[in-house]
C-alpha cells in the first residue's frame, strides 16, 4: 500500500474517496479496475463510488484546465477499444447520445486488422507505429464507409472486410505480406478511420450549429 501511495505522490490523508469506472465497457478490463479500487477503499477505509466509464473519458478533458475552458454546448467524440460514440454535450452534467457504432468500435477494428496481419495485440499502437513509417502517398485504397452521410452513426465492419480482402489478395499474389505491404495497409487503414471519425465529428457540429468539439477516449 505504501508503494502505491508513494508512486501516486499522495499521502493517505489527501485521499477522500476511491472512485472507479464500472459501466459501460469491456467487462474484463472493468472488473480488474473495480477489484483494485474496492480493495483500496476497504483497506484505506474510504468511501467507494462508481463512475460512468464514458463520462470519465469526457471529463478527462478538464484535467489541467479550468471549468470554463470548454465551451458548452460541444460535440464530443469518444473513441476507445470498446466504444465509439458522438455526444451532444449540452452542459457540464447534461449530454445526449447522437451517434454510435453499429458494430465494431474503431479500437476493435484496429485490433482485428492487426490480427489479420499477425502483428499482435493491442492493435492501435502497433498499427500507428507502422503507419508512421510509411513514406508513400495516401491512395484511398479502402472505402470511407459513412453509412448515410447525414447519419451520425459509425460502422467499421465494411472497412474491416475491405482490409481482409486486400491482405488476402497480396498474400495470394506474393505468398506473404512484405514489410512495405504491412506499412502501406496500416497507413491506409489508419488514415481511413481518421477520415471517417473526423467527418462524423465535424458534420455533427455543423448539423447542430456548434463551434466547440471535444475528443475523449
Amino acid at each position: 500500500m505504501e508503494e502505491v501511495l508513494e508512486e501516486a505522490k499522495v499521502t493517505l490523508e489527501e485521499i477522500d474517496i476511491i472512485a472507479c469506472t464500472e459501466f459501460p465497457g469491456l467487462m474484463p478490463s472493468l472488473l480488474v479496475g473495480m477489484s483494485v479500487a474496492k480493495t483500496l477503499a476497504k483497506t484505506l477505509e474510504k468511501p467507494y463510488i462508481a463512475i460512468d466509464h464514458i463520462e470519465a473519458h469526457m471529463f478527462a478533458n478538464f484535467i489541467g484546465r479550468n471549468t470554463d475552458d470548454i465551451l458548452f454546448p460541444s460535440v464530443c467524440l469518444t473513441v476507445s477499444g470498446g466504444h465509439n460514440e458522438l455526444y451532444l454535450w449540452k452542459s457540464m452534467f447534461e449530454r445526449e447520445k447522437i451517434g454510435e457504432t453499429l458494430d465494431d468500435s474503431a479500437g476493435e477494428a484496429f485490433d482485428k486488422v492487426a490480427k489479420m496481419m499477425g502483428l499482435g495485440y493491442p492493435g492501435g499502437p502497433i498499427i500507428g507505429k507502422l503507419a508512421s513509417e510509411y513514406t508513400g502517398e495516401f491512395r484511398s485504397i479502402f472505402p470511407k464507409v459513412l453509412l448515410d452521410k447525414e447519419s451520425h452513426d459509425f460502422s467499421f465492419s465494411g472497412l474491416k472486410s475491405a482490409v481482409k480482402r486486400e491482405v488476402d489478395k497480396r498474400i495470394e499474389k506474393n505468398g506473404s505480406l512484405s514489410k512495405d505491404d504491412i506499412r502501406e495497409i496500416a497507413f491506409e487503414f489508419e488514415q481511413t478511420v481518421v477520415n471517417i471519425l473526423s467527418y462524423k465529428l465535424f458534420h455533427a457540429a455543423e448539423t447542430y450549429s456548434i463551434s466547440s468539439v471535444v475528443l475523449a477516449g
